[in-house]
C-alpha cells in the first residue's frame, strides 16, 4: 500500500469544504431526488482508524450545516445520513424533496429497524436529537442518520425542534 501523504492538509481541507457547504435553495424549480453528497471518493476510510473517523466527522458536519440551512426553508424536505460499514466511498448525505421523476417522495425508510443501539463507528457524532436505522442490503450493514419526528403525523424527518 502506497503511503498517504499530506493527511493533515487533505483533512484540514475536507473540514473546510464541508463547513462552507451550501445546498441550493430556494429557486423556482428546487426540487431534489435523492440527491446526495460522498465524503470518501477515495474510499480512504476503508483503511481504518482515523481516516474513517475524519471522514464522518466531516459527514456529521455537512449534516448540521444543512439542517441549520433548511430552518428557513417552507417546502416539504427529507434529509438524513447514510453509512456503509465496510465501505466508506458509499458514506452520503441525502436530501430529497417532491419531484416531477417520480412519485417517490416522502422516502418511509421500510427496510431499516429504527432505534437500535449506536454503533461503536457513529457513537462520538449522534447528538441527543438523533435517530439511528439500520439495514441489511447486499452483504453490508447500512446505517441511516435523520433528526427524531416531532410527532407521529410527521413522516419527514426534519426539524430539530
Amino acid at each position: 500500500m502506497k503511503k498517504f501523504r499530506g493527511k493533515k492538509r487533505y483533512y484540514r481541507n475536507l473540514l473546510r469544504e464541508n463547513v462552507s457547504f451550501t445546498l441550493e435553495l430556494g429557486g423556482a424549480n428546487d426540487w431534489y431526488d435523492f440527491w446526495h453528497r460522498h465524503f470518501d471518493w477515495r474510499g480512504l476510510g476503508n483503511n481504518g482508524g482515523r481516516a474513517r473517523n475524519e471522514h464522518i466527522k466531516s459527514a456529521f458536519t455537512t449534516f448540521l450545516s444543512v439542517l441549520e440551512q433548511l430552518k428557513e426553508y417552507k417546502k416539504p424536505y427529507q434529509v438524513w445520513l447514510s453509512f456503509s460499514e465496510h465501505e466508506s466511498d458509499q458514506d452520503a448525505l441525502y436530501f430529497h424533496t417532491p419531484n416531477p421523476n417520480e412519485n417517490n417522495f416522502p422516502y418511509l425508510f421500510e427496510d431499516y429497524e429504527w432505534g437500535v443501539e449506536i454503533p461503536a463507528l457513529l457513537s462520538p457524532f449522534i447528538k441527543k436529537e438523533f435517530e439511528i436505522g439500520v439495514m441489511n442490503y447486499a452483504g453490508d450493514t447500512w446505517y441511516s442518520v435523520r433528526v427524531q419526528k416531532k410527532s407521529q403525523q410527521d413522516n419527514l424527518w426534519y426539524s430539530l425542534s
